[in-house]
């Protein structure tokens, strides 16, 4: 069998092998940055942007294989997402903004029709309607999903966020981790020519990480 290349070691090839580093370090925070002013709640380490706009930029690293400006910041943004999203402590902070912020509904299922009445276990917990996950109190929460897992209920998530809202590839105007994350990741040079350009490409990218991967992972997790 192949050897099984980490996923840190394959992004550190990618960048190599794309000779992209300098546009993704342009682009974005170093993960362990981005955490650092995570824990820190403001901006410890401030990202400046190039003195070229993005489209510019991009014209450097246009080949064969990234033949437009819109390629070249499409795959930088890949990268960069995917280096910030393999951060622990990036991840585990979205997933308790997300505990902050889910509820729970619970349906029976067809077993659970059958079985559950007044006096199961599983009868104060068979029909939630929008319960925040805050609430739960003691072994509820393990409840829940111990009865999902023995198929008497369905659980649905509901997060607050817009991913689903919105057409693929349109950031919303407001979603509440994308917001969250933002604040910690922009030039907050409103002087500088390029920085408006520079933060619409941060914020795309931060959106494409939250809707590809961060989203899915997180109500996993709830």
């Amino acid at each position: 069998h192949a050897m099984k290349i980490p996923r840190r070691i394959q992004i550190v090839n990618l960048i190599r092998d794309t000779g992209l580093d300098e546009m993704v370090n342009a682009m974005s925070l170093s993960p362990r940055h981005l955490a650092e002013n995570i824990v820190a709640q403001h901006l410890k380490h401030e990202i400046k942007s190039s003195d070229a706009s993005p489209t510019d930029m991009s014209l450097r690293y246009i080949s064969s294989k990234l033949p437009t400006e819109d390629s070249v910041l499409e795959r930088v943004r890949r990268i960069a997402g995917f280096r910030l999203f393999l951060h622990p402590l990036l991840r585990c902070y979205v997933r308790d903004l997300y505990m902050k912020r889910s509820s729970i509904s619970t349906v029976p299922t067809l077993r659970g029709l059958r079985e559950i009445n007044w006096m199961h276990q599983y009868y104060p917990i068979h029909r939630l309607k929008s319960k925040p996950v805050s609430a739960f109190k003691g072994v509820d929460y393990l409840l829940v999903h111990k009865a999902e897992a023995e198929g008497y209920i369905k659980i649905l998530v509901e997060t607050g966020s817009e991913v689903g809202k919105t057409e693929r590839g349109v950031v919303p105007e407001k979603d509440f981790i994308l917001e969250d994350l933002c604040t910690y990741f922009f030039d907050p040079d409103k002087a500088d020519a390029h920085a408006k350009d520079w933060n619409e490409q941060r914020r795309l990218l931060l959106w494409e990480m939250i809707y590809k991967r961060l989203h899915k992972d997180c109500v996993a997790y709830v």
